[in-house]
């Protein structure tokens, strides 16, 4: 019930815990919904009271983040599903991701396997998704995007199969809609289902290589540079590694990893914004970044700099202003995160 579950919020916050994931359901949607057809019809008053007494029972939470979300629910009732995913977008915190079961564009594997989703139930239900969730908050993170999950080798696969995904994914990119992740896995038979003898495990290797390289070289950089354009900020990241290149990720579902180019002590928590991307991470600085205080290395790895600018900038430090540093390293976007103090820290 709602009020089970906001009394366990309340008692996880009176503990100290900020981070909060409604996680492990097939389909948030579901919740509180009546079933028609063996489909579930959302409603939204449920998916609101629930979201709003969480955020009653935890007011000063960091990260209120979901799970699942079945693609066919929002296909079968998208004025339904469109009004809870918006409640869902008043109450969570930016950089949500809602993972959707796609699994195969290919209709013939649909069939084989008996999936609950078509390409074109799932592409309603990432164009409603979007509808609800793409506007940013106030670093430019979007609220709620969906993340595409693939499963591979399944019974009926072909290697058409790999043609229809690719162009599946293109029809995404082309339309202007954003999705948060990718996830490509091969089916994990286990004895004593239908799909330990029913499956195409090791028939179409090559093309399932190929399928994998084009999503991260066609799909997920350009993806990533929209989703998280330079000067995004990322909050409240924790460095997991440390090293001339550390790597920090933020708490929250599906946390993108972020590449910072220079050593900061596991466990630092901070800020970050964007300033490059790889297929599946970022590179980002620390905000506000202590320009008066950095290494020679670490400046010319600004966006902007290079050998020369960089040394320039790095010999005629320390910068009092805004304007000072501009003057010397010409109009940079990240200006307004530098930190321009002269005093060791």
């Amino acid at each position: 019930t709602t009020e089970g579950i906001t009394a366990e919020v309340a008692a996880l916050y009176g503990a100290g815990a900020r981070y909060f994931r409604l996680g492990r359901q097939p389909d948030l949607l579901a919740y509180g919904a009546e079933s028609h057809m063996g489909v579930a019809r959302p409603r939204p008053e449920k998916i609101e009271a629930l979201f709003k007494g969480i955020r009653e029972s935890a007011p000063e939470l960091r990260v209120l983040h979901i799970d699942n979300i079945n693609p066919c629910t929002i296909a079968a009732y998208p004025d339904e599903s469109r009004a809870a995913l918006e409640a869902i977008v008043g109450y969570n915190t930016a950089g949500d991701t809602a993972a959707l079961g796609l699994e195969s564009a290919d209709p013939a594997v649909v069939e084989a396997n008996n999936l609950k989703a078509y390409a074109d139930d799932v592409y309603t239900a990432v164009k409603i998704i979007n509808d609800a969730g793409a506007v940013r908050d106030g670093n430019g993170v979007p609220k709620l995007l969906p993340g595409l999950n693939f499963v591979t080798n399944l019974a009926g696969e072909t290697e058409e199969t790999y043609d229809l995904n690719e162009k599946f994914l293109r029809r995404i990119l082309d339309d202007g809609l954003m999705t948060r992740r990718i996830n490509i896995r091969q089916v994990m038979p286990f004895e004593g289902t239908k799909a330990y003898g029913a499956n195409t495990l090791g028939m179409h290797a090559k093309r399932f290589k190929q399928f994998k390289e084009s999503v991260r070289e066609k799909f997920d950089l350009p993806m990533l540079k929209k989703v998280l354009p330079q000067g995004t900020v990322l909050a409240d990241a924790v460095v997991e590694v440390s090293g001339n290149i550390s790597f920090a990720r933020q708490l929250g579902s599906y946390p993108i990893l972020i590449g910072i180019p220079y050593e900061l002590p596991v466990g630092t928590v901070g800020d970050f914004f964007v300033t490059d991307w790889g297929y599946r991470s970022v590179t980002a600085f620390q905000k506000p970044f202590r320009i008066n205080a950095a290494s020679h290395a670490v400046i010319k790895k600004l966006p902007g700099m290079g050998k020369k600018t960089g040394t320039n900038v790095f010999v005629k430090r320390p910068f009092d202003n805004a304007a000072e540093f501009e003057k010397v390293a010409g109009v940079q976007y990240y200006t307004k995160f530098l930190d321009f103090s002269r005093e060791s820290r």
